[in-house]
């Protein structure tokens, strides 16, 4: 007697959907980490984009002649990123109290104007947003020069 060996077309169809359920779950898997390997990429490039914007102001706040001009001032020179948001304060060490004031962002070659912010501890913060939503923020309290 003879068994027969063949597949038959039910047993074909079957394979073919099981083999295309586990490709459809592969696939959004895959899209899945491509998503979020972008999403932290942002978050990467947010984070150097705040530490430079941090790194320029602190420079110019504590290095050279003009350093005490341009932090009485809240003064810093620099083309700002897309999306760069720079916020300065007065902080009491005594108290920890915080009082927001306006910042001077002039371009790289322009010219501080005079300033009377002259408190003796500033609290910088950077934020770096896209499309509404914050990716990166950053703070510093800085003595004055």
């Amino acid at each position: 007697m003879c068994v027969p060996t063949g597949v038959t077309l039910v047993e074909l169809l079957i394979s073919i959907v099981l083999l295309g359920a586990l490709l459809a779950a592969v696939a959004g898997a895959v899209a899945t980490m491509f998503g979020a390997t972008r999403s932290a990429q942002s978050g990467i490039n947010a984070n150097a984009q705040a530490r430079e914007v941090m790194e320029t102001l602190r420079a110019q706040w504590t290095n050279g002649s003009a350093a005490r001009a341009a932090y009485d001032a809240n003064c810093i020179k620099i083309a700002l990123p897309d999306g760069a948001i720079v916020t300065v304060g007065a902080v009491n060490p005594a108290t920890n109290t915080y009082t927001p004031q306006p910042v001077n962002v002039v371009p790289p070659e322009g010219i501080c104007p005079a300033g009377g912010y002259n408190q003796s501890l500033k609290r910088i913060q950077v934020t770096i947003q896209h499309n509404g939503r914050a990716l990166s923020h950053l703070t510093l309290e800085l003595p004055r020069p």
